[in-house]
């Protein structure tokens, strides 16, 4: 039996809940088409003529693997017995974009896909559809900075504005080393810290302090498409 391949990067919501476990070939694809009216006449010579009439909202099809402990599968369910309009907002992977549109939930069937319980539904638009782009702007992170031995020295909150830019530390003579968290608020962004990779929220390796001097340490945050960030810290530790 083949495994089942989830429309991984999509997401499919109504009325603000989403949907689970859409299928690949199950993600709803709604495509309003103006009618056209024959407006063909005996001056019209060898080739019909028409004009547009109104435009017709469309249908769409959505399957999913049904689990009855899904909340937004319960409410299509719902949304089908009630026959009542509906909000729904499909999400595009990689920050593509996102249709909006309301419809009907016009089917809403139990059947077998792939040997598994499936939930095929069919959704009547009413009205158009919106399209907008999502926003993917690295959003500007911010560094806990923490000794050893002395805990929390400080945390750093860059303005956007000061994005990329350069702050200064101090610590005292006591403080022999540092790790540094940086932590960044946008999805899929990657962080280093002196070139090795950072888990957002997550402390980097310890940065030994010379007393008496200034040790510098280089953060990027960067994310496909989008300008990165350079941050540079530079730590110094008390002579005495």
């Amino acid at each position: 039996m083949a495994a089942t391949t989830y429309a991984k990067g999509f997401s499919l919501s109504i009325d603000g809940v989403t949907i689970g476990k859409i299928m690949m070939d199950g993600v709803p694809n709604p495509e309003p088409e103006a009618e056209k009216v024959d407006d063909t006449t005996q001056d019209s010579g060898d080739y019909y003529e028409y004009v547009l009439g109104m435009i017709e909202s469309g249908e769409a099809d959505l399957q999913c693997i049904y689990d009855p402990d899904d909340e937004g599968h319960a409410a299509l369910l719902a949304a089908y017995a009630a026959l009542d309009i509906h909000s729904f907002v499909l999400t595009y992977p990689n920050n593509l974009g996102r249709k909006s549109f309301n419809a009907y939930v016009m089917k809403a069937s139990i059947v077998t896909i792939d040997k598994k319980v499936g939930l095929k539904c069919k959704l009547a638009l009413s009205g158009g559809t919106t399209f907008s782009t999502t926003e993917t702007k690295l959003t500007t992170p911010f560094f806990a900075i923490t000794g050893t031995p002395g805990g929390a020295i400080s945390t750093i909150v860059p303005a956007a504005a000061d994005t990329p830019g350069t702050y200064i530390v101090y610590c005292a003579n006591s403080v022999e080393s540092v790790t540094v968290t940086p932590t960044c608020a946008t999805p899929g962004a990657t962080i280093t810290v002196d070139g090795t990779p950072v888990a957002t929220g997550v402390a980097s390796a310890s940065k030994a302090l010379t007393a008496g001097a200034v040790r510098t340490i280089l953060i990027k945050v960067s994310k496909a498409g989008e300008t990165p960030g350079l941050y540079r810290l530079l730590v110094g530790r008390a002579a005495a």
